[in-house]
């Protein structure tokens, strides 16, 4: 762009030419150009990889101006006011900050070490409830989201509406918490999902953009988590171009690891579906996790061929498991302004699945433009599903800071219980005290009684080591005292009830 503007306008150079920092006290648009390129240049080839804020606000100082950057109305006078604050080196033309950068940057580590302290203070605050806490019975435990208020007899509380909002957490002990959330991108959305961890068992996340050798970063953002996942190259497609700096689309499942027995697998669907089996209560759960098409070219065909995979799987499983779909429809059951909106409602009044009264209406996508807005991630479930009784509550998350998508979470809340799991048993070998063997003894007993199982062979490999070791064993009972056998059926962890 530069180039283009020098050597095609009728701007004038600079007096030191556009590869120098000009003076401050000069004021033209080829100055403005040549300020531009020269902190254009320094911020993209810097010698070290951090700013201080002196040498930020420098910079700042100096590019705001060229053009009205920093909506200056008068730039002459504006900069004549900037010239007595900046001090410039002759010999480089660099902006000096002398002792200012050293004492911002003092500054600035005590009032970071202060909000720590009032951080930590409300911490404690927050662990013991106040008086009027507990007068209005209000719910002082940190929740995860909608930040809500249970207040009796005429006094209603307010939650601070600048207070920073973390998902609902569970009531009691025995609920499961499932989230969903479109990420898109799981690397720099890694900070928004390990809080939102914290508050569910399960989470399904679409959009990891993950390519199916970097998968293992998911185990790396999520520290204590188990977790399934699908890439947009897991089949080898031999049109799939692998020129791409970044994968795109895919789908996975994280669960705590405290959780690891309740779960298993379910090896159904294409790259946009994944499923696991959860075991609770007297029935187990299919989650299925899905990421649908958006609107493009030709994305009515998929969108209708995964809705007919998710058919098959509810036909699979409705018998055996409680059906729960989940992610980011890229349709609305509240509208009917795209060709997937109708297609969506279509397929859940044919196959009497829906979402339920208790998700609030309420805007889970929010478009980067601002323009548009809408609610397309759902928790759906069978319309005879004995699971829509267990349902304590659906929330939609408000936006937070910390979320670099441009949807937000939706938290399932289940008033039920995961399934205990019944211990494995196992074996233990008991090692024979051989210092203690009368080898005599030993021998005697195993030269008596081995021609016998010999002659009693039928060449039936199996059968003969069974008979050679209960001949070892009596050997060993008549020869080694206290001699054990192998301990059997010790309790252990693995197969569920």
């Amino acid at each position: 762009m530069i180039c283009l503007l020098r050597n095609l306008s009728t701007i004038s150079p600079p007096s030191l030419g556009y590869d120098k920092l000009p003076p401050a006290t000069e004021i033209s648009d080829g100055a403005d150009l040549a300020r531009i390129k020269y902190f254009r240049n320094l911020i993209a080839h810097p010698d070290k990889d951090e700013l201080t804020t002196g040498e930020f606000n420098s910079m700042w100082a100096c590019v705001s101006e060229a053009g009205g950057l920093g909506g200056q109305t008068n730039r002459k006078e504006q900069s004549q006011r900037n010239i007595n604050k900046r001090f410039y080196d002759q010999r480089t033309s660099m902006p000096v900050i002398a002792k200012q950068s050293h004492a911002e940057e003092i500054e600035r580590q005590k009032q970071l070490q202060q909000l720590t302290n009032q951080a930590d203070n409300i911490n404690q605050i927050d662990k013991e409830p106040t008086e009027e806490a507990i007068k209005y019975n209000v719910d002082v435990t940190p929740r995860t989201g909608l930040i809500t208020t249970a207040s009796s007899g005429d006094a209603p509380l307010e939650a601070d509406c600048h207070q920073k909002q973390r998902p609902i957490k569970q009531d009691k002990r025995e609920d499961i918490i499932i989230g969903t959330l479109n990420v898109q991108n799981v690397k720099s959305n890694a900070l928004y999902i390990k809080n939102l961890l914290r508050d569910v068992h399960v989470l399904c996340i679409q959009e990891h953009w993950l390519f199916n050798a970097e998968k293992k970063i998911i185990a790396e953002i999520t520290e204590n988590s188990g977790y399934i996942a699908k890439s947009v190259d897991d089949n080898d497609d031999p049109d799939f171009n692998i020129s791409m700096k970044r994968g795109y689309g895919g789908v996975a499942i994280i669960w705590k690891k405290e959780i690891n027995e309740n779960i298993k697998e379910l090896i159904d669907g294409g790259n946009r579906i994944q499923a696991i089996h959860i075991q609770q209560g007297d029935k187990p759960i299919c989650l299925i996790n899905v990421y649908m098409p958006s609107d493009s070219k030709n994305a009515d065909i998929e969108y209708k061929d995964t809705l007919a995979q998710i058919d098959e799987m509810i036909e699979k499983y409705k018998d055996t498991h409680e059906i729960i779909v989940c992610g980011d429809m890229n349709g609305s059951l509240d509208r009917s302004s795209t060709p997937h909106d109708k297609i969506l409602k279509t397929f859940c009044k044919e196959k009497c699945i829906g979402n339920t009264e208790k998700c609030p209406v309420k805007e889970t996508f929010y478009h980067q433009n601002g323009m548009s807005k809408g609610q397309i991630d759902y928790f759906l479930f069978k319309s005879n599903s004995e699971i829509i009784n267990k349902i304590r509550q659906i929330d939609v998350l408000d936006t937070d800071p910390e979320n670099t998508s441009d949807h937000v979470p939706v938290i399932l809340t289940l008033n039920s219980q995961l399934k205990k799991v019944r211990e494995k048993a196992t074996t233990i070998i008991a090692k024979p005290k051989w210092t203690d063997c009368d080898h005599q003894i030993y021998k005697e007993v195993i030269n008596k009684d081995l021609p016998k199982l010999m002659q009693k062979s039928k060449g039936i490999i199996e059968q003969d080591i069974r008979n050679l070791e209960k001949l070892l064993h009596k050997a060993g009972e008549a020869a080694i005292p206290k001699y054990k056998k192998n301990q059997n059926q010790i309790k252990g962890k693995g197969d569920m009830e």
